[in-house]
Protein backbone atom coordinates (compact mmCIF):
# COMPACT_ATOMS: atom_id res chain seq x y z
CA UNK A 1 0.00 0.00 0.00
CA UNK A 2 1.61 3.22 -1.17
CA UNK A 3 -0.46 5.49 1.09
CA UNK A 4 1.33 4.34 4.25
CA UNK A 5 4.55 6.16 3.32
CA UNK A 6 5.68 9.64 4.24
CA UNK A 7 8.05 11.37 1.80
CA UNK A 8 10.24 14.00 3.47
CA UNK A 9 13.87 15.03 3.29
CA UNK A 10 16.38 17.56 4.55
CA UNK A 11 15.90 19.33 7.88
CA UNK A 12 12.34 18.03 8.34
CA UNK A 13 13.55 14.46 7.88
CA UNK A 14 16.37 14.97 10.39
CA UNK A 15 13.86 16.22 12.98
CA UNK A 16 11.55 13.25 12.42
CA UNK A 17 14.39 10.73 12.75
CA UNK A 18 15.67 12.46 15.88
CA UNK A 19 12.18 12.46 17.43
CA UNK A 20 11.63 8.77 16.64
CA UNK A 21 14.99 7.74 18.11
CA UNK A 22 14.54 9.89 21.24
CA UNK A 23 11.43 7.81 21.99
CA UNK A 24 13.53 4.65 21.82
CA UNK A 25 11.80 3.43 18.66
CA UNK A 26 13.68 2.11 15.63
CA UNK A 27 13.53 4.40 12.58
CA UNK A 28 13.31 2.66 9.20
CA UNK A 29 13.75 4.48 5.92
CA UNK A 30 15.01 4.26 2.35
CA UNK A 31 18.41 5.84 1.82
CA UNK A 32 19.54 7.98 -1.09
CA UNK A 33 23.03 8.78 -2.20
CA UNK A 34 26.17 6.85 -2.93
CA UNK A 35 28.57 7.74 -0.12
CA UNK A 36 28.40 4.26 1.44
CA UNK A 37 28.72 2.20 -1.76
CA UNK A 38 29.24 -0.74 -1.89
CA UNK A 39 28.08 -1.40 1.69
CA UNK A 40 24.84 0.57 1.48
CA UNK A 41 23.35 1.61 -1.85
CA UNK A 42 20.74 4.15 -2.86
CA UNK A 43 17.23 2.71 -2.32
CA UNK A 44 18.40 0.27 0.38
CA UNK A 45 16.22 0.37 3.49
CA UNK A 46 18.04 0.89 6.79
CA UNK A 47 16.80 0.47 10.33
CA UNK A 48 18.37 2.85 12.83
CA UNK A 49 18.32 1.99 16.54
CA UNK A 50 19.63 3.89 19.52
CA UNK A 51 22.56 2.74 21.59
CA UNK A 52 21.03 1.49 24.81
CA UNK A 53 23.70 -0.46 26.69
CA UNK A 54 26.43 -0.44 24.07
CA UNK A 55 28.45 2.56 23.00
CA UNK A 56 29.57 3.56 19.50
CA UNK A 57 32.68 1.72 18.38
CA UNK A 58 35.01 1.59 15.41
CA UNK A 59 33.32 -0.13 12.48
CA UNK A 60 29.75 0.79 13.40
CA UNK A 61 27.67 2.31 10.63
CA UNK A 62 25.89 5.17 12.39
CA UNK A 63 23.29 7.84 11.82
CA UNK A 64 24.83 11.23 12.47
CA UNK A 65 22.53 14.20 13.04
CA UNK A 66 24.47 16.88 11.19
CA UNK A 67 23.53 19.99 13.15
CA UNK A 68 25.28 22.33 10.73
CA UNK A 69 23.59 21.19 7.51
CA UNK A 70 20.46 19.88 9.27
CA UNK A 71 20.45 16.39 7.75
CA UNK A 72 21.00 12.74 8.60
CA UNK A 73 24.25 11.14 7.44
CA UNK A 74 24.76 7.38 7.44
CA UNK A 75 28.54 6.75 7.62
CA UNK A 76 31.05 4.48 9.33
CA UNK A 77 33.09 5.18 12.47
CA UNK A 78 36.70 4.54 11.49
CA UNK A 79 38.57 6.06 14.43
CA UNK A 80 37.94 7.18 18.01
CA UNK A 81 39.83 9.81 19.95
CA UNK A 82 38.56 10.09 23.53
CA UNK A 83 34.84 10.96 23.15
CA UNK A 84 35.16 12.04 19.50
CA UNK A 85 34.46 9.79 16.51
CA UNK A 86 35.93 10.08 13.00
CA UNK A 87 33.32 9.27 10.34
CA UNK A 88 33.69 8.46 6.67
CA UNK A 89 31.47 7.14 3.92
CA UNK A 90 32.90 3.89 2.55
CA UNK A 91 32.66 5.18 -1.03
CA UNK A 92 34.14 8.60 -0.32
CA UNK A 93 37.72 9.78 -0.58
CA UNK A 94 37.46 12.35 2.23
CA UNK A 95 36.65 12.03 5.92
CA UNK A 96 33.66 13.79 7.48
CA UNK A 97 35.71 14.81 10.49
CA UNK A 98 35.50 14.12 14.21
CA UNK A 99 32.10 14.38 15.91
CA UNK A 100 30.99 14.28 19.51
CA UNK A 101 28.98 11.33 20.79
CA UNK A 102 25.91 13.56 21.13
CA UNK A 103 25.73 13.96 17.35
CA UNK A 104 25.39 10.20 16.82
CA UNK A 105 21.69 9.41 16.97
CA UNK A 106 21.98 5.66 16.52
CA UNK A 107 23.44 2.81 14.52
CA UNK A 108 22.33 0.81 11.50
CA UNK A 109 20.69 -2.23 13.08
CA UNK A 110 19.16 -3.60 9.90
CA UNK A 111 19.55 -3.38 6.13
CA UNK A 112 17.31 -4.54 3.29
CA UNK A 113 18.16 -4.54 -0.40
CA UNK A 114 15.29 -5.14 -2.83
CA UNK A 115 13.22 -6.53 0.05
CA UNK A 116 15.90 -9.02 1.12
CA UNK A 117 17.53 -8.62 4.56
CA UNK A 118 21.33 -8.24 4.49
CA UNK A 119 23.28 -9.68 7.42
CA UNK A 120 24.75 -6.99 9.65
CA UNK A 121 27.76 -9.26 10.18
CA UNK A 122 28.71 -8.54 6.56
CA UNK A 123 28.69 -4.77 7.18
CA UNK A 124 31.05 -4.66 10.13
CA UNK A 125 34.20 -6.67 9.55
CA UNK A 126 37.83 -5.74 10.05
CA UNK A 127 38.39 -6.11 6.30
CA UNK A 128 35.64 -3.62 5.41
CA UNK A 129 36.83 -1.15 8.05
CA UNK A 130 40.38 -1.24 6.67
CA UNK A 131 39.19 -1.00 3.07
CA UNK A 132 37.19 2.10 4.00
CA UNK A 133 40.15 3.64 5.86
CA UNK A 134 42.43 3.00 2.90
CA UNK A 135 39.84 4.50 0.52
CA UNK A 136 39.63 1.31 -1.54
CA UNK A 137 35.87 1.56 -2.07
CA UNK A 138 36.13 4.87 -3.92
CA UNK A 139 36.85 3.23 -7.33
CA UNK A 140 33.98 0.78 -6.76
CA UNK A 141 31.63 3.72 -6.22
CA UNK A 142 32.78 5.21 -9.53
CA UNK A 143 32.03 1.90 -11.27
CA UNK A 144 28.53 1.78 -9.73
CA UNK A 145 27.82 5.30 -10.95
CA UNK A 146 29.12 4.48 -14.44
CA UNK A 147 26.98 1.30 -14.59
CA UNK A 148 23.88 3.26 -13.57
CA UNK A 149 24.52 5.91 -16.23
CA UNK A 150 25.05 3.31 -18.94
CA UNK A 151 21.96 1.30 -17.99
CA UNK A 152 19.92 4.52 -17.81
CA UNK A 153 21.09 5.42 -21.32
CA UNK A 154 20.05 2.06 -22.76
CA UNK A 155 16.76 1.63 -20.91
CA UNK A 156 15.22 5.11 -21.25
Amino acid sequence: MKNDRLMISGPAFALVVQSILEKGVTAKFKVTGSSMIPTIRSNDVVSISTYKKNRPKIGDVVALLDRVNKRVIIHRIIKQRESMFLLKGDGLWHYDGFFQREWIAGFVSGLERNGTPISMDLLITDRIIWMSKLRLFWPIKALFKFKNRVSHFFWY
